[in-house]
């Protein structure tokens, strides 16, 4: 190992270790998830996600899943960190002591900074144990001394992650994601199935390090205000805000107690973040719980080393450990510097042949009508989706156009998604009619952005159906979506309401 794959050997070693650790972490959210939403169940309230998925939040492989996304990119990141810390300390500085204290302050500094905050679990747990993990294991494989040829080897690998990427980013802005999906990943099998996986199981990762006031539906406590006039005025204010009021017993997000004209809101039963005059908190309650929500934030550290590994950790790793598979699979040629030569240029090819459909799938700039309407009726799927992709950005009517029926039913998934996108942007009672039939789309993604749509264009009328779609769904993303559409329609909850909800 040490002379073949040995830092995709490291690298797989860390990742095995970071699933286990988020594993235990994201375990601990559901169950903590799942205790808040039955209470919220017991009170009355729309749940969401709903009992299909709430029955979930116990069970192991939702929380195995939903590591995955944090094994890949924070997991990720930080080994990769701690390995490229341990070729430095030992080929640059000559395994110094010097280094090695400076390394430990500079590790000991990363822990202090992601919890300065407050006490951040996740973030504290990943930090503590997986850098030291990987330093140590990478210095424990790595050859005492590199060969002229190592040299070599490693100036390919770098030429070739520098080629991969200088091939990627003039397509990386703020749609590459989407990009992505559309012109990669649901154009295959394969590709499909990554992204149907990803959002099934990508919620319960974000749940993890969600505030309060970035969640869909927040637990909060009145049970301690013993005025029953007041305590169900500031639960009215906190229900339209999906703070829902639950037992006092249950585990909540936010606490609220009132003493003398104040109210102290807390994330716990003890100490206070925040005290507000009960006249403001009638005038503000929104700005005041945005302001609450901030307060406990004890997860910014652990969004940004996410948001790192996203971008660069995670293509880096796959890199890694492509290599060392194809190194492996090349152990039939004799040369250590071919084999990994070979594999470098392998890995650099299918880099950039996956970039390649986004330069051939270009958005050509569609600026009047006339070309929409002709990107519309062409049989291409890159025409329709980008003429789609004008009409949502410039906020035209679809209904406005001919020959477009057709697309509600189009083969192509990305077609489908932009079509309803684009009726969202409709006035026309039609638009909303094709939106419910769309809710049946066999896709996800089709089907949350038609919920999306008739958020924005459906009406009291479509109420029923949205609110339907969160109730029987088994789909959280979709619940999702459903619920951020019900609330745009003016649907709010109301206390103890046995699910019945109002609308404004």
């Amino acid at each position: 190992m040490k002379r073949i794959a040995y830092p995709a050997a490291v690298l797989a070693a860390g990742l095995i270790l970071s699933q286990v650790l988020f594993f235990i972490v994201v375990y601990r959210s559901n169950l903590l998830l799942y205790a808040k939403l039955s209470a919220m169940d017991a009170a009355g309230y729309l749940t969401v996600p709903n009992t299909h998925v709430t029955a979930q939040l116990t069970h192991i492989l939702p929380a195995f899943y939903g590591a995955l996304f944090f094994t890949f990119t924070t997991g990720a990141g930080l080994c990769i960190l701690a390995m490229t810390a341990a070729w430095i300390y030992k080929r640059i500085f000559n395994s110094r002591r010097w280094c090695i204290l400076f390394l430990l302050v500079c590790w000991m500094a990363s822990l202090a900074a992601v919890n300065i905050g407050g006490f951040a679990f996740a973030a504290t747990l990943s930090v503590l144990i997986i850098p030291p993990f990987a330093f140590i294991l990478f210095l424990f494989h790595m050859p005492a001394e590199i060969r002229p040829q190592g040299r070599f080897v490693l100036a390919l690998q770098i030429a070739a992650v520098i080629i991969i990427a200088l091939v990627w980013l003039p397509k990386t802005d703020r749609d590459v994601f989407i990009d992505i999906r559309d012109n990669i990943l649901l154009t295959n099998t394969a590709g499909k199935a990554v992204n149907d996986f990803y959002y099934r199981y990508t919620l319960y990762a974000a749940n993890v390090f969600k505030t309060p006031g970035q969640k869909q539906m927040a637990a909060a406590c009145t049970g301690e205000i013993a005025d029953h006039d007041l305590r169900h005025r500031i639960e009215t204010l906190l229900t339209e805000s999906d703070y829902l009021p639950v037992n006092r017993e249950a585990p909540c997000d936010l606490h609220v107690t009132y003493d003398n004209g104040s109210l102290f809101l807390s994330a716990s039963h003890h100490k206070p973040l925040l005290e507000t005059r009960m006249q403001d908190f009638v005038k503000t309650p929104k700005s005041i719980l945005a302001d609450f929500s901030r307060k406990t934030d004890t997860h910014a550290s652990l969004r940004r080393i996410t948001l790192y590994g996203l971008f660069i950790a995670l293509p880096l790793s796959l890199f890694l450990l492509l290599h060392g598979f194809l190194c492996v699979l090349l152990l039939p040629v004799p040369q250590i510097f071919l084999r990994h030569a070979a594999a470098s240029v392998l890995c650099a090819a299918m880099g950039i042949s996956f970039a390649l459909p986004l330069y051939f799938s270009s958005e050509d700039a569609i600026l009047s009508s006339s070309e929409i309407q002709a990107a519309l009726s062409s049989d291409s799927r890159h025409d329709q989706r980008n003429a789609l992709k004008t009409i949502v950005a410039e906020s035209m009517d679809l209904l406005d156009f001919t020959n477009h029926s057709a697309m509600a039913n189009s083969p192509h998934i990305p077609v489908r998604y932009w079509y309803a996108a684009a009726l969202g942007n409709s006035k026309k009672e039609a638009a909303v009619e094709i939106l419910k039939q769309m809710l049946d789309d066999p896709h996800v993604n089709v089907v949350c952005m038609a919920l999306s749509g008739l958020g924005r264009v459906g009406g009291r009328q479509a109420a029923h159906d949205i609110k339907n779609r969160i109730t029987t769904s088994d789909h959280w993303y979709v619940q999702w979506y459903a619920y951020r559409a019900l609330r745009q329609l003016g649907w709010i909850q109301k206390p103890l309401n046995m699910n019945h909800g109002l609308l404004r």
